[in-house]
């Protein structure tokens, strides 16, 4: 009976310590590893990105500060200003193009190769407000994704334009600050956006429609040149004009800009404000400038002295329409 004894507690022992894998950690049911990190599935080193990812982030009054869904291997954080109105945001991360939209590479007249879209953000609010800004995004690249590149975040709206960056690269870590701008918010409108890698993007001219081929074709309307600005003074600013109205966008459209002010001999900063999207302005101080629309909008453009002495430029650019189409 000892013996007997003695053989069983044996055998109970083998059994717990099987069980026990001799370092009393858990293993998953299957033998298998490590369960991967947050953004991966499978069990180390077997670890695949996955490549959708989703998470609500609830906006209000102050800033948000928040971890970005990771999907594709990226991973970090999301920094959203304040917002007037408050609410859920929904925020979903892929390494694929959402359904409805192109890729960068592909909606602007370049090669392919000209710029690589990375991670798209598709950004649902669930109520009817704006942003103060757009969105900061601090993201750590996979490995295989070379740092020696520019990195920009793009916004769709029917066409992709860059709207922040090029970003700081630190190690194997993108910082991109998010501009000022007002960013409108309607429920269950969804807004698109994609951190890539290449070359700022501006969207392209609108085409010229080609003429049909009928016996007796009617002439093709020419669009519609913008105005010559009216020269205006504003307090002890002289200015090439003190608003401006421009009837279509892209290069073809932009207009030279000066500005000089009684008793200041120096250069003035131009200041987009909430036109990063709608103007470019070459260069970024002087006292002569080049201002080309980019996209239709309003916004106010401004020009600032070295004493903080500003003057303000309401504008407005609308899609040249051709043929009454």
């Amino acid at each position: 009976m000892l013996l007997r004894g003695a053989a069983m507690a044996f055998v109970l022992t083998t059994t717990l310590v099987a069980c026990g894998g001799g370092g009393g950690g858990y293993a998953p049911s299957g033998g298998g590893g490590t369960p991967c990190p947050s953004g991966f599935t499978g069990t180390e080193p077997n670890c695949t990105p996955v490549s959708t990812s989703s998470a609500n982030v609830s906006l209000g009054t102050t800033a948000v500060n928040t971890q970005m869904p990771p999907a594709g291997g990226y991973s970090g954080t999301l920094n959203f200003p304040a917002a007037s109105g408050t609410g859920m945001l929904a925020v979903t991360t892929s390494t694929t193009v959402p359904a409805g939209i192109v890729a960068p590479s592909t909606a602007i007249r370049r090669p392919q190769s000209a710029n690589t879209p990375l991670l798209y953000f598709t950004m649902t609010p669930a109520f009817v407000g704006s942003l103060n800004g757009y969105f900061g995004l601090v993201v750590t690249l996979p490995s295989g994704v070379s740092t020696a590149q520019n990195f920009y975040i793009a916004e769709w709206n029917g066409v992709w334009y860059t709207v922040a960056g090029p970003g700081s690269v630190s190690g194997n870590t993108v910082t991109i600050a998010g501009p000022p701008g007002t960013i409108p918010l309607n429920a269950n409108q969804p807004l698109y956006f994609v951190f890539y890698a290449g070359s700022f993007i501006t969207p392209p001219p609108s085409p010229t429609p080609t003429p049909s081929s009928s016996p007796t074709p009617s002439p093709t309307p020419t669009p519609s040149p913008t105005p010559t600005p009216t020269p205006c003074a504003q307090g002890s600013f002289e200015l090439t004009a003190c608003s401006l109205d421009f009837g279509g966008t892209g290069s073809a459209n932009a207009i030279p800009f000066t500005i000089s002010e009684t008793g200041y001999s120096g250069n003035f900063t131009a200041n987009l404000n909430n036109c990063t999207s709608i103007l470019a302005v070459s260069p970024a101080s002087g006292t002569s400038f080049t201002i080309t629309p980019n996209s239709p909008g309003t916004c106010t453009l401004e020009f600032t002295d070295a004493d903080n002495n500003t003057a303000s430029i309401p504008t407005t650019v609308t899609s040249t329409i051709v043929g009454g189409q």
